[in-house]
């Protein structure tokens, strides 16, 4: 019987989960479902079996503030599949604010997708790496919707590092696979430094500068620049994770061959 619950309360778990990281920006997974319904099952579940265990055998005879005594006590099958419950039941709670958050700031869904994979599988480090981003995001740290503290005096280190994390992680996989690049032409040093030139012969001619104002020293090109068009797969979290086509300008310098 021990091994029934301990199978259901899984099952139960892993669907909930499933629902929670593939649809997070529906109201009904992350609020209803993941943030009161199936915490709730599993919680009456789990003091079902503790109340069951306690009126059946009385308080644990091992003293519970040590390891041998947790071990003692977890050796029965039926309180071993009761802390599995208590277990479960947090996890889910912690995932659904997590979705719930992720989705109100606008965080990018593949950092969301991750935080949520890992607090289902690592529990805490999930909860951890959810926190870094918001940091590294620069987000207020907040409960649903109420600020606790400003994260904006964060340093450029830990922005840095998330930025290299994902790079990492996606650059090389789901973006390489969608993105598509096309060459649109390539400029010349020569040719860079005029604009720069006109560009700034036309913000002298028409502003007036401050008398304390100090013109920056002329910059010239060192490289040929070649510039692609990029088109790639996107979504758009706030509405839903709706679908798009992204595009842009990518300029990436001609480096001199070396032997």
């Amino acid at each position: 019987m021990a091994d029934t619950f301990f199978s259901v309360t899984n099952t139960v778990a892993l669907v909930a989960w499933v629902a929670l990281v593939l649809l997070p920006t529906k109201r009904l997974v992350s609020h209803v479902l993941c943030g009161i319904i199936v915490p709730t099952v599993l919680a009456c579940g789990y003091a079902a079996v503790i109340g069951w265990k306690l009126m059946q055998d009385g308080p644990p005879p091992g003293d519970l503030s040590t390891l041998g005594g947790l071990k003692a006590m977890f050796a029965d099958d039926w309180v071993f599949a009761a802390a599995w419950a208590h277990y479960l039941v947090f996890d889910m709670v912690v995932g659904a604010w997590i979705a719930r958050d992720a989705v109100r700031l606008g965080i990018p869904w593949p950092l969301r997708t991750i935080s949520l994979l890992l607090t289902f599988l690592l529990g805490p480090v999930g909860f951890l790496l959810h926190v870094i981003t918001r940091f590294a995001l620069r987000r207020a740290v907040a409960t649903d919707g109420h600020g606790v503290f400003d994260s904006s005096s964060q340093g450029i280190v830990m922005r840095s590092f998330l930025g290299l994390v994902f790079i990492l992680l996606f650059s090389g996989s789901a973006f390489a696979e969608q993105a598509v690049f096309t060459l649109l032409k390539t400029v010349t040093a020569a040719e860079l430094t005029r604009i720069l030139d006109e560009e700034r012969a036309t913000f002298l001619a028409t502003h007036d500068a401050h008398p304390d104002y100090a013109l920056p020293p002329r910059s010239t090109a060192s490289n040929d620049v070649e510039l692609y068009a990029v088109r790639y797969d996107s979504v758009i979290p706030e509405l839903g994770d709706r679908k798009i086509t992204a595009s842009g300008l990518l300029a990436l310098p001609v480096l001199p061959a070396t032997s």
